[in-house]
């Protein structure tokens, strides 16, 4: 009996392992299956999970039953039960964590986000996208590390933070042109274009929705659905960027190609949409006739869908129109339905969170009580000090007349000094080389001459993003270290433009994660008038192709910043300049050294810089070498 029980019935070591693999390949393909059912027929997956999870815990895969309970959550969410849905992705990670399947962990992770967007937690839902993304640029897989910067982008966007939404929408752009993943570049580009409209930015905003056109062309005949939808929404994005632009006669074009299709494939929520935006197209020419019938096509839709979120601004659009028409009487019946359907709304939502905002009310009345202890002591405590304060004062208050007069004359004239040099840090600051700008849109418009249009549109995004850095940074002393990389980023890009094929350059964070970039403060501006010298006198007279090298790491409490190049050197550089140059180079570095002074000064903090040859080290170019106090 012994000997039965450890060999499994009589069967070999060899025999079991045999159908160890059976049983896996078996459970895999029922996790395909159900996986596409998951979008066919959600009710029949529902039973069909139950019956999946039980058999992958007779079998012990323990993988299979963690893509059961992954999909055992997906079914909850389908149902909107997002914490339901929450608590089996928990589940699933958990194995996954102790199988080491890092990417069944980035799923799960993602799921978990998705949870938690779904309920309202933004914050919650980014901190999971933030984990699952940086398990993704572990593995390396590029199409799915750029739909995730694509997802924290577009929490971002939500959170009505712009700048932050842009930054990760074009890190997932750039490695999905890197990568050549036209559906990724699709949905990014569409997502961009959301977000440049909502900065203003509206002829960046339409050259994506071009590149949209470019790229459902170029996606592969199995992908004929997505194409067509792709470029259905370009067309509606479009309209809409049109129209920012005062294009109307445009705008209705576009929009009206993409009603044709939408009407062709009966997608009724895009076509609610497209009436939405159509009904403000007819606003701004005065044709309140054709608003009202098309704020009127949408309500029909909306009713129809039960979109109760768009009601209330059809109804609005509906009373405009009405009004607008001499009918008051059907303006104010939709003005009624307005407020009535925007309570409800607000009413539904209020029911949803009741029990979170209970639970949380009973947590924060034990807080308070605790802190309105505390608070009543050190009230007592200050009560004692400030009588005993005003004693001390009263007695010396004569003797410090005349020292308090001097002091507050010699206080106003340190507060000027400190005025004029931070003004004069800034302009310092401000003051990138004026031929780079010049330079750069010269590039691009060879780029738009060629009708380059991808690469034009990516150049300008990104001119515009590095202006509205600069002007954003000359404001700020301190940014924070990702926002420095990325300036530095696009400035590098850009000047590449300028120097085709001249020089190569990386930006590293060797030891620094997210989280620290996003959170290490740093002089703002400080590295870009280096990398420029570094451009115009190291690598600029080269005869080969140089190369720039950044490096950004962690040494114990400092921040240690090299900027290294293979230029022709210091030496050569100023025998190569003229006298006037000459001059202009040791300049700068005054400046330079002028303003980490002035840093060390005023804010307490520790910024040694150090320029060398790589002459010694049987190497040809500079270092720049900066250790910064962490902040």
């Amino acid at each position: 009996m012994c000997f039965a029980s450890c060999y499994n019935d009589g069967k070999s070591l060899e025999q079991q392992r045999a159908q160890q693999r059976a049983d896996s390949l078996v459970l895999a393909e029922k996790s395909t299956a159900l996986k596409k059912l998951f979008y066919e027929n959600p009710d029949t997956l529902s039973l069909l999970v139950e019956a999946f999870i039980e058999e992958a815990k007779n079998k012990k895969q323990a993988w299979a039953l963690a893509s059961g309970y992954n999909l055992r959550g997906s079914v909850f969410y389908g149902k909107d039960s997002y914490r339901e849905s929450m608590q089996w992705h928990r589940r699933a990670f958990k194995i996954q964590d102790s199988l080491a399947d890092k990417r069944g962990m980035a799923t799960s992770l993602h799921n978990i986000g998705l949870a938690w967007q779904s309920l309202g937690r933004l914050d919650k839902a980014a901190d999971f996208y933030l984990q699952s993304l940086r398990i993704e640029e572990k593995i390396g897989d590029p199409e799915r590390i750029s739909l995730s910067y694509n997802n924290i982008g577009l929490i971002f966007h939500k959170l009505k933070d712009e700048d932050k939404a842009l930054s990760y929408l074009q890190k997932g752009y750039d490695i999905a042109t890197k990568a050549t993943l036209y559906s990724c570049l699709l949905y990014l580009s569409a997502n961009l274009n959301e977000v440049t409209l909502a900065l203003g930015e509206y002829e960046a905003a339409l050259a994506y929705t071009d590149s949209m056109l470019v790229f459902a062309e170029k996606l592969e005949p199995k992908q004929k659905g997505l194409r067509e939808v792709a470029i259905a929404k370009a067309r509606e994005g479009r309209a809409t960027t049109l129209r920012k632009l005062g294009k109307h006669e445009q705008a209705l074009e576009e929009s009206l190609k993409a009603e044709a299709y939408f009407e062709s494939k009966n997608l009724r929520t895009e076509l609610m949409l497209n009436y939405i935006e159509k009904t403000q197209i007819y606003f701004d020419i005065k044709n309140n006739q054709q608003a009202r019938q098309q704020a009127y096509k949408a309500m029909q839709l909306a009713l129809q869908l039960e979109a109760q979120g768009r009601l209330p601004l059809i109804y609005e659009r509906l009373a405009q129109a009405e009004f607008a028409l001499g009918n008051t009487k059907e303006a104010y019946q939709y003005l009624n339905k307005r407020l009535i359907v925007g309570d409800s709304i607000q009413t539904s939502e209020q029911e949803k969170n009741l029990q979170e905002l209970e639970t949380r009310y009973e947590t924060s009345k034990k807080v308070q009580q605790i802190r309105l202890l505390s608070q009543q002591t050190k009230i007592q405590q200050l009560a004692i000090q400030q009588k005993n304060t005003l004693l001390i004062a009263l007695s010396i208050l004569l003797s410090m007349i005349a020292l308090g007069g001097f002091i507050f004359y010699r206080q106003r004239q340190l507060k000027a000094q400190y005025k004029l040099l931070l003004a004069e840090q800034k302009w310092l600051r401000s003051q990138m080389n004026p031929h780079f700008f010049f330079n750069a849109l010269t590039a691009i418009q060879a780029f738009v001459m060629q009708s380059d249009k991808l690469q034009a549109a990516g150049y300008i995004a990104r001119f515009a993003r590095l202006m509205r850095q600069v002007l954003e940074n000359s404001r700020e002393e301190f940014i924070s270290l990702s926002d420095e990389i990325e300036t530095l980023d696009n400035y590098l890009a850009l000047q590449q433009i300028r120097f085709p094929n001249k020089f190569a350059y990386e930006i590293n964070t060797e030891n620094l994660a997210q989280e620290e970039l996003d959170s290490m403060r740093v002089p703002s501006m400080l590295a870009q008038p280096l990398v420029e010298n570094a451009i115009e006198h190291g690598i600029k007279p080269l005869k080969e192709k140089g190369t720039i090298k950044i490096l950004f790491q962690k040494q114990a409490d400092k921040l240690i910043l090299l900027i290294s190049d293979n230029g022709i050197g210091r030496k050569n550089a100023l025998e190569n300049k003229s006298q006037q140059r000459q001059k202009h180079v040791s300049r700068a570095t005054q400046i330079l050294n002028d303003r980490i002074k002035i840093l060390n000064q005023n804010h307490k903090i520790s910024i040694v810089f150090a320029i060398k040859d790589l002459e010694s080290e049987k190497q040809q170019g500079t270092q720049v070498r900066f250790e910064l106090s962490i902040i």
